[in-house]
């Protein structure tokens, strides 16, 4: 796709992943920041994250003056991070498929390999738990199967788009991957919900 038509579908992602995140989250209007924010940090990072700020706390006082007084400082901070969790990374996409298409669908590609072969591996041979606490499914065998085969499916798809990236580089993207999912899952618990979305079915 051109920048300008990519960057349109990053926008409706960015409301689809603010939908979900309001859902669980339970804050009011949250759905409409992040694609905001995204817009702006797409053209300047320092900017994005000033205005992240700004908008956090027009929505503080907003809710002040209609809660008549009671402080919400939750929602403050629930603003906070559903700009920085989805505008952010979402902004890097965007300036990594400039570099390069290929770094993209190598960076996707990890993270799909990792989800795909953590848990098929996990599920069929996993023993070991890890990270019980948070996620009672997630097994060590999961977790290395899910990093070896990330890391190794990024290397590969950059390799053949003639990007020439270490492959550790491949590796700390893969445990990104992993700990990013436990993230996930640590915000689910805390929320006590089972999928953080429904939109992508199996991929929620």
């Amino acid at each position: 796709l051109p920048n300008s038509l990519f960057l349109i579908v990053l926008t409706i992602l960015a409301f689809l992943l603010s939908w979900e995140l309001e859902n669980i989250l339970g804050v009011y209007l949250l759905r409409y920041f992040p694609p905001l924010v995204f817009l702006i940090t797409s053209n300047n990072y320092f900017l994005g994250i000033l205005f992240t700020f700004l908008l956090s706390f027009f929505y503080a006082y907003f809710m002040l003056k209609i809660r008549k007084g009671i402080y919400d400082f939750f929602s403050f901070n629930a603003i906070i991070f559903a700009c920085v969790y989805i505008a952010i990374p979402l902004a890097s996409i965007l300036k990594i498929k400039s570099i390069s298409p290929f770094l993209l669908l190598a960076l996707i590609s990890t993270v799909w390999a990792h989800d795909i072969f953590a848990y098929y591996v996990g599920k069929n041979w996993g023993k070991t738990p890890f990270f019980k606490i948070i996620s009672p499914k997630k097994t060590v065998e999961g977790f290395l199967a899910g990093v070896g085969m990330g890391s190794l499916l990024g290397f590969i798809v950059s390799y053949i788009g003639k990007i020439h990236l270490s492959p550790f580089i491949w590796l700390f993207v893969a445990l990104m991957v992993a700990f990013g999912d436990i993230f996930e899952s640590f915000i689910k618990r805390n929320f006590n919900v089972k999928d953080s979305s429904n939109i992508l079915g199996e991929h929620g």
